[in-house]
């Protein structure tokens, strides 16, 4: 039995990690704070629960919310009877 005010010795890593892990909610905003749509399909692939968690239409609301869509390219066209032209930006290597 441990003295009142005495130190206690910090939680391991695997015990920390398992404590956020197995919280749906920590878990859930993890997620929710990945840079890329790419990056939230690859950790759906995790497990069932992560895809459970990564599907949830309250869940992808959010996600959508916080990430809106980039903006791919544009259109230019230059005259005559040519067809319009797409003008690709550039994507951060996540997203190329």
């Amino acid at each position: 039995m441990e003295a009142l005010g005495a130190p206690q010795s910090p939680p391991s890593a695997t015990t920390a990690t398992s404590a956020v892990l197995d919280d749906d909610h920590l878990l859930d905003e993890i997620l929710l704070r990945v840079a890329f749509p790419t990056s939230l399909v690859r950790a759906a692939l995790v497990c069932k629960r992560w895809l459970r968690l990564a599907s949830d239409t309250v869940f992808l609301h959010r996600f959508r919310d916080l990430h809106p869509p980039s903006f791919l390219g544009f259109y230019v066209k230059t005259g005559g009877t040519k067809a319009p032209r797409f003008v690709l930006m550039p994507q951060p290597p996540e997203l190329a």
